[in-house]
């Protein structure tokens, strides 16, 4: 559950040290740590990939 609340604050725009502060985590390191074990791969690189998945899938018609 915190991975869900986690990925919807960071697509709005939250930092992850906002995140991470607002779930708990003692450090940031371990929320990071956290979020690799359940997804594979660190909050940067998701969001780098949901940007990326957005923006491909959310062009007009004239840009693709």
């Amino acid at each position: 559950m915190q991975v869900i609340v986690a990925i919807r604050s960071l697509a709005a725009g939250a930092t992850v040290q906002q995140v991470s502060g607002d779930l708990g985590y003692q450090s940031v390191s371990a929320f990071i740590t956290m979020f690799k074990k359940a997804l594979g791969t660190s909050p940067a690189r998701y969001l780098g990939n949901f940007d990326r998945w957005t923006s491909e899938n959310t062009a007009t018609p004239e840009r693709r």
